[in-house]
């Protein structure tokens, strides 16, 4: 069994394939779209697909970062080195990088596994879980 297996039914996969194909949204050159891609079908799914939840967290973590090292590429690049060639050819390799592992993601889920990006910082972390209710014990007051 690989590392990161969780099972999943045929409808949950398909939402979990399209969270990590949304990101593609990126080739549109649109401002943000590899974020909002998988954000609009995460915050659609979320509720009824628990793998959903997980991976599409996991998905925009990677997909902010990913914007992140981006701009500061970027921002740091076109002020040290003023050579356009070089600038776009590291925003090239940025975005082939981006795109390989958003392809090998959704080749590892159509094959029910999940896949875990790499060098993603957690900017929306896991749900708390609830905590356990003794039984028997009376509802907690309202506020």
């Amino acid at each position: 069994r690989p590392r990161y297996f969780f099972p999943m039914n045929a409808s949950e996969r398909s939402w979990v394939l399209g969270c990590h194909l949304a990101a593609l949204a990126l080739l549109l050159r649109v401002p943000s779209a590899n974020i909002l891609g998988p954000l609009i079908v995460w915050l659609a799914g979320k509720h009824q697909r628990p793998t959903l939840d997980q991976q599409g967290r996991h998905i925009l973590n990677f997909q902010i970062t990913m914007t992140l090292i981006f701009a500061l590429l970027w921002l740091v690049l076109r002020h040290v080195i003023p050579v356009d060639g070089v600038v776009h050819l590291l925003i090239r390799a940025w975005e082939i990088i981006n795109l390989t592992l958003v392809i090998i993601a959704a080749v590892r889920v159509s094959h029910g596994q999940t896949f875990r990006y790499p060098l993603t910082l957690r900017f929306i972390p896991a749900p708390r879980a609830a905590a356990p209710v003794a039984p028997n014990s009376p509802p907690p007051p309202a506020t």
